[in-house]
């Protein structure tokens, strides 16, 4: 499974859920902007169980991955972020297999990823 941001401010928030501090960035870190075929679908809100956000990831959460995967219809399936309250931004879990993988194209690579001014305070 790949997983993209839906922005970078999300991308970023994302990754900072797996490094202990900001100053744990791997120097060679670089943002990826693509573009990715209209192949997508997206989470109804309302189908999401109520510990959608519980680390670790739920069993229920899990299933409706696993469904995605086995329609194997859409290349793209937009989720919740974990990383900004109440769900509001999304991230695109997407499908490597599927027979449109091959169409997601990276537009431009952006480094450094974080303004130096960002961690100045920590």
């Amino acid at each position: 499974m790949l997983y993209f941001g839906g922005s970078p401010s999300v991308a970023a928030l994302e990754m900072g859920h797996y490094l202990v501090s900001p100053w744990h960035v791997p120097k060679g870190y670089a943002l990826g902007v693509f573009e990715v075929p209209h192949s997508v679908v997206e989470l109804d809100m309302d189908d999401k169980p109520e510990d959608w956000k519980a680390f670790p990831y739920p069993r229920a959460t899990q299933r409706l991955g696993d469904a995605w995967l086995e329609r194997g219809q859409e290349l793209v399936l937009l989720v919740p972020s974990c990383a900004v309250p109440a769900g509001l931004e999304r991230i695109a879990v997407v499908n490597p297999l599927h027979s449109k993988s091959q169409a997601i194209e990276l537009l431009d690579v952006v480094t450094p990823i974080f303004n130096e001014r960002l961690f100045t305070g920590i």
